[in-house]
């Protein structure tokens, strides 16, 4: 059982957060941030016991399951390189190296 769902499930047997902190031996920090999510994003009793652990994180958290940045919305800099070869182009050009093709 996934952290994320036990916390809950001692949340809904009336443990407090810093309880909840000492038994699961996590921080008070991350009980909160669960707790406050849950509280965003309500889910009863039995939906719990029923969720999967993905699917409950990205329920609780639904901000940090979006797909990521299409390579074309990337600034240049940060695209990776097609060609592990071509670490450093412009080191390769003074060597008079040529990299391959794309």
């Amino acid at each position: 059982m996934s952290k994320e769902k036990q916390i809950l499930q001692l949340r809904l047997d009336g443990f407090s957060q810093r309880r909840i902190a000492d038994t699961l031996k996590v921080s008070r920090n991350t009980v909160a941030r669960v707790v406050k999510a849950c509280d965003a994003h309500p889910i009863n009793e039995q939906e719990l016991q029923a969720i999967d652990e993905s699917k409950l994180h990205q329920h609780l958290f639904p901000e940090e399951t979006r797909p990521a940045m299409p390579t074309r919305l990337m600034s240049r800099s940060f695209r990776p390189l097609t060609n592990q070869n071509c670490i450093s182009i412009s080191f390769r050009k003074k060597q008079g190296l040529r990299c391959p093709p794309d």
